[in-house]
This record gives C-alpha cells, sequence and structure tokens, in this order.
C-alpha cells in the first residue's frame, strides 16, 4: 500500500513537472515566427509576430491576448490581427513604452485550449524632437547646424552634406549634437543629413533627418551701378533695377529726394522677387533726370543709379525687296542714326492684303542679322512695313510695301505644293473631285 502511495505520488508531481516545462510549448502546437520569449523594440517601430499551428494540426478559436487579456482580435487600430489558413498575425503599428508586457496567442486544437505568448520590451526610440527642417546661416559668419537626437541612451551622430561624409577638419566641427560650419559662403546652403546610432544590449537603431540650410546675404547686384537710359518725349520708357538677396530685399524708388509713389507720371512693377520696374511717361523734359533705385535687407543695402536722358528715336528705315523665293523673302534693311544713339534694331511688321493691321505678324531682329521672312504663302500678296529702334525705342514705321510671293517652280510636284500650304487646301480639295473617275 506504502509503496501504491509513493508510486501515485511520484507520478502527480511528474505530471505537474511535465505541464510546467510544455505549458509554454504547448506541445509543439502552436509556434511563433520569429521565434522567442522576448522581443526588443524601440517607439514608433512596426513589427508582426505571426502564431502558427503546428503541422498536421486545425485550430480553432484561434486569438491574441494583450498583457492586461483583452482580445485584441476586435480591434482595428494601431495594434490588430490578421488571420491566414492555421496562423493569426499581430500586427503592431508606431508601438509605444506603455504596450510593452506579455502577449498570448491561444487556440482550439483537438478539443484543447494551449498557448504560446512572448514579452514584449519597448525602449525610448531615437527622437529629433526640437530640430528645425530649416536653419539660417549668415554669410562670413561661423554657423552651427543643431541636430536634437534623443534616445534611452546617447546616440552616436555623424552628418553628411549631399552626397559626401563631414569629416573634422578646418571647414567643420562636430560636437555636443551640432555641426559647426566655419566660415559660411553660399556654396555651403542645401541638404545636410544628421544621422543618429543607438545600440543596446539586445537591439539597435539608426534613424536620420534632412535639415536644408539657406544662406542669409545682402542685397548684391551684378549690373553697373550707374546706367543711362534714353526716351522721348510723349513716350513710355521702362527702368529695370534688379538686386539678389537673403531674406529677398525690398525695392525703393527715389527722384530729388522722394520716394516716387504711383501716379500719372510714375507706375512700379514687381516682376519677381529680384526685380523692380519703374515705369515713367515722359510727358515734358521736366520728367528727365536722376532715379535711385534702393535694395535693403537686414543684412544691407545697395543703391544704383539711373540717368533719364532726352534721346531722339531712330529715323525711318528704307526698306528694299532683295529676293522673293516661294514661301520666303529677304530684305534689305537701313536707317540713319539720330544725333548719339546707334540703331540697334528692326521690327517688321506683315500681313496679307486682304487682312487689316490688327491681324498682323511681327518680327525682331538685331543690326548685323539676315532679314528674312519665312513660311510665307506661295503665290500670295503681302503688306510690309518696318520700324527701326535705339536707346531711345522704336521709330515711326515706314509706307506700306505690298508683294506678292513666288509660285513653286513648274517643275516641282504639285500636290506636294498645294498640301505644304494650309491656306490652299480647299483648292487642292476642289482640284482631286473635279477629276473623272477612272476604271480599270
Amino acid at each position: 500500500m506504502l509503496l501504491f502511495k509513493m508510486d501515485f505520488s511520484w507520478r502527480i508531481l511528474l505530471m505537474h513537472l511535465i505541464l510546467m516545462l510544455t505549458s509554454d510549448l504547448s506541445f509543439g502546437q502552436l509556434t511563433l515566427q520569429p521565434s522567442g520569449k522576448s522581443h526588443n523594440y524601440f517607439t514608433n517601430d512596426n513589427f508582426i509576430i505571426t502564431c502558427l499551428v503546428g503541422e498536421g494540426k486545425t485550430a480553432t478559436e484561434m486569438k491574441w491576448f494583450g498583457p492586461s487579456g483583452d482580445d485584441l482580435g476586435i480591434s482595428e487600430g494601431r495594434i490588430h490581427v490578421e488571420t491566414q489558413d492555421n496562423a493569426l498575425g499581430l500586427v503592431v503599428e508606431r508601438v509605444r513604452e506603455e504596450e510593452a508586457g506579455k502577449y498570448t496567442c491561444s487556440a482550439i486544437i483537438d478539443d484543447e485550449e494551449v498557448t504560446t505568448s512572448f514579452n514584449l520590451i519597448v525602449r525610448p526610440g531615437i527622437t529629433f524632437e526640437g530640430t528645425n527642417g530649416v536653419q539660417y546661416a549668415t554669410e562670413g559668419t561661423n554657423f552651427t547646424l543643431v541636430c536634437n537626437a534623443k534616445a534611452d541612451s546617447s546616440p552616436i551622430l555623424s552628418f553628411s552634406f549631399g552626397n559626401k561624409s563631414i569629416e573634422q577638419g578646418k571647414k567643420y566641427v562636430t560636437a555636443n549634437n551640432t555641426l559647426v560650419i566655419r566660415n559660411v559662403s553660399r556654396d555651403d546652403a542645401g541638404n545636410y543629413t544628421c544621422r543618429a546610432f543607438v545600440v543596446t544590449s539586445m537591439t539597435s537603431q539608426t534613424k536620420t533627418i534632412v535639415i536644408n540650410v539657406k544662406v542669409k546675404y545682402p542685397p548684391e547686384s551684378k549690373t553697373p551701378e550707374s546706367e543711362i537710359i534714353y526716351s522721348s518725349v510723349d513716350s513710355i520708357v521702362n527702368i529695370t533695377c534688379e538686386a539678389d538677396g537673403n531674406p529677398i530685399p525690398s525695392f525703393e524708388w527715389i527722384s530729388d529726394e522722394d520716394v516716387i509713389e504711383e501716379s500719372f507720371t510714375y507706375r512700379i512693377f514687381r516682376t519677381d522677387s529680384n526685380t523692380s520696374i519703374l515705369q515713367v511717361y515722359v510727358y515734358n523734359e521736366s520728367v528727365y533726370g536722376v532715379y535711385l533705385c534702393q535694395s535693403e535687407n537686414k543684412l544691407g543695402s545697395i543703391e544704383r543709379k539711373f540717368i533719364l536722358r532726352e534721346g531722339e528715336k531712330p529715323r525711318i528705315p528704307t526698306v528694299e525687296i532683295l529676293s522673293n523665293e516661294p514661301g520666303s523673302v529677304l530684305l534689305k534693311l537701313e536707317a540713319l542714326p539720330e544725333g548719339m544713339l546707334d540703331v540697334l534694331g528692326y521690327k517688321i511688321e506683315y500681313r496679307l492684303l486682304i487682312q487689316p493691321w490688327s491681324e498682323k505678324v511681327e518680327e525682331e531682329f538685331d543690326v548685323g542679322s539676315q532679314y528674312v521672312l519665312r513660311n510665307l504663302d506661295y503665290n500670295t500678296k503681302y503688306v510690309l512695313r518696318a520700324a527701326a529702334r535705339n536707346a531711345a525705342g522704336y521709330g515711326n514705321y515706314s509706307e506700306d510695301i505690298e508683294f506678292t510671293t513666288k509660285s513653286l517652280n513648274p517643275g516641282t510636284v504639285r500636290s506636294f505644293a498645294i498640301c505644304c500650304q494650309p491656306t490652299q487646301l480647299s483648292t487642292l480639295l476642289s482640284i482631286v473631285l473635279s477629276l473623272p473617275l477612272l476604271s480599270f
């Protein structure tokens, strides 16, 4: 009897021992992928742990339970489950520190509940809180680029500019989450990458942030400080002032020590961030004189001087047709200079004889170029006129000159000639329709 009692006690003890040893293994019927009793992640990491049913087994009522015992299958948020054949995935997005703990997969296999679990460890991940994505440096100074990388343990930082790693030297110094750029120039503007790296006994993490560095500099102009502008009475002239700077400079026009405001005489246009145009109506000689353009930002200012003088527009040019070819004409243009202002170019306006000048075509030419009008219709009557240009503007137009373009040579294929002229497409159609039908 005593032997039976001892044998029974040992059997009970052995069963308890087997249950303890195999409770987490679930008799090999449930496994985790990736495997392991614990998994380490950083905050904001995304991961999936899949609970798999052993080969040859079929499970029902598969579930994932969180650290507080809640059924995660009813969630559709950052933490949810995804079902597959004999598998149940635990999906965690942007994990948080407070979500650490024991996660358990449960299933009914062969009418028995089996479980397996893992311990989730969440460490504070790398953050760049307080790091400005755009930082401003001033030309000619030493600038400190700040990269506020924080983590559970102090991260290791490295910097790169463009595709090149930054090394310590005369130009760069790195220390305490900062990069010092010495003697900043405009070539230093661009995207800098700050890379943070953290290593623990269980895992590691690396993150990057791109910081755009903009270089500030005072206004500057690539044009001469002084310029002479010519115009004639009862005409409009545009005076253009350009200045580049960061921050974008403001513009102010001054005449006789007074700031110019828009009026009957003056209009001011800002065509882009670096350009201001003063449009002047020269109603009489009193408008001539000195005009100042002042450009300014927080780092400095510059001033350009424009001297508006009276200048006669060029005389009416002489126009001669040198060559008349099918679809084009070659012109000879000449105009005598007026005073000290040389002729700079010409404008030609032309139209079909049957059209009004409102439907004209304009072409401009510099002096010395070949004055050719192209893409004209064949055997068509045109009218043209020309005006010369100098520093004071365009002069008056010449008298109207009528001309007729040539037809194509007789030996040229007729169908090609007509097809190439859109205005004579109707002629082609009438010819084709008038042809007798051929029988074969």
